[in-house]
């Protein structure tokens, strides 16, 4: 009978072993899941999952009434206070903003900024930057990287289709939702 309950509790031990083995290989299928959506980030909205919506709001307004709005994310918030300390100055232009519009478009863009988002992309992004506080988007390390020539046809950026580096959402075809996965990428003629 010892014998037995001996070999009931190796059985159980062995069990047990199994099921901590299964639960941890869920666990990590769950995290490499998740960690792939947020690489690709909100598809459903550019304002889901973000602080202050109602600056989402403005940026989008402000910012895409004359390029494509930038995802905060793509550039950490020293990068947006520098742009927006000197709006008077924006590229040879002006940011025209109540006071108000302002506070709430710099409170959207640096509580979202790279620095401060969950995002791999973002984390990439702020690896890649080593301090630095690039003013343009087309002057982070790592969004160089990634659009290197020899991973694209040649010329692709001096086509009038493409319009340059900086239009992300002439072949980012989800880029206003701020997806930015490769699969979605249509490089136009």
């Amino acid at each position: 009978m010892k014998k037995f309950g001996v070999l009931i509790a190796v059985c159980l031990g062995l069990l047990a072993g199994v099921l901590v083995v299964t639960a941890m290989a869920d666990h990590h299928e769950r995290d490499e899941r998740h960690e792939k959506d947020r690489h690709r980030g909100d598809r459903g909205s550019s304002t889901t999952g973000v602080t202050n919506p109602a600056g989402a709001g403005v940026h989008a307004d402000a910012c895409g009434g004359c390029h494509f709005a930038y995802p905060p994310w793509l550039l950490p918030s020293g990068s947006w206070t520098k742009l927006l300390d000197n709006a008077d100055d924006h590229f040879g232009e002006t940011i025209d903003l109540s006071p108000e519009d302002l506070a709430a478009l710099r409170d959207y863009l640096t509580n979202n900024a790279a620095d401060r988002s969950g995002l791999k992309l973002s984390r990439k992004i702020m690896q890649s930057l080593s301090g630095d506080t690039p003013l343009r988007v087309t002057e982070v390390r790592y969004l160089i990287r990634e659009h290197r020539d020899d991973d694209l046809p040649a010329g692709v950026f001096e086509r009038a289709s493409v319009g340059g580096m900086g239009n992300c959402i002439a072949c980012h075809t989800g880029a206003a939702n701020g997806d930015f996965d490769d699969d979605h990428v249509r490089i136009p003629k």
